[in-house]
């Protein structure tokens, strides 16, 4: 977390005006939800990770936590005051959020978010939308872009259909996006909480010992016959 100066405050805020302005004229409506919510809105959808970049905290018989982003802050504002308004709706956002991870180039534990939520538009109008606001914005900025594409949906699809446990679902998700950002994941030290028994881990070690010095086309052959 870090303070900021004059100069760099008049310089954000010029940039935040500049896409709530974008946003507002394609008709997303600017709101403000709480800094502090509910730990248990963070919690339902949320992977280990950021689950441990929560900061979370009892007060006065309560569980509250700082907003780690602001999608699920807008969702809870939209089923306690909006949900009987027609859709589509628009909404727009911009303010501090809060993650304990491990600070970067350009990034520390407090840091401003803006965005917006399109909820309720039909097929791929909504993404297509979302994705031409994101290309206005930048160009607006006079910052060079290249969009990359993906769906979790895809690959929630996938890990669905295979015979696992849902807690080994998310792990999986989980370990797919540490891999993704380049992080270290040892399989075996994370296999006795994910399974609930060491042992699991222990035969893990010993069958990868056995398989070690096997040639790739032996491997290939054991995994069709198998």
């Amino acid at each position: 977390m870090q303070d900021v100066g004059p100069a760099l405050f008049r310089r954000r805020q010029a940039v935040l005006r500049r896409i709530l302005h974008i946003l507002e004229r394609h008709g997303y409506e600017v709101i403000e939800t709480p800094i502090l919510e509910p730990t248990e809105l963070f919690l339902r959808k949320a992977g280990p990770e950021r689950i441990a970049q929560l900061y979370a905290f009892p007060f006065r018989n309560r569980d509250i936590a700082l907003r780690p982003e602001h999608t699920a802050s807008v969702l809870r504002y939209y089923v306690d005051a909006r949900q009987n308004d027609p859709l589509p709706l628009r909404f727009a956002y911009a303010g501090p959020v809060f993650r304990y991870e491990r600070p970067q180039a350009g990034r520390t534990r407090q840091f401003t978010e803006v965005g917006c939520e399109l909820l309720g538009a039909p097929g791929a109008s909504g993404d297509a939308e979302v994705i031409h606001l994101a290309v206005e914005i930048l160009q607006s900025l006079g910052i060079a872009s290249r969009i990359v594409l993906g769906h979790v949906g895809i690959v929630l699809d996938f890990l669905q259909r295979l015979p696992l446990r849902q807690r080994a679902r998310d792990w999986l998700l989980w370990t797919m996006e540490r891999l993704r950002k380049g992080q270290d994941v040892d399989l075996e030290a994370e296999l006795p909480a994910l399974t609930g028994s060491a042992h699991v881990a222990q035969l893990t070690r010993e069958l990868r010992e056995k398989l070690h010095p096997l040639q790739p086309e032996e491997l290939e052959r054991l995994v069709l016959t198998l």
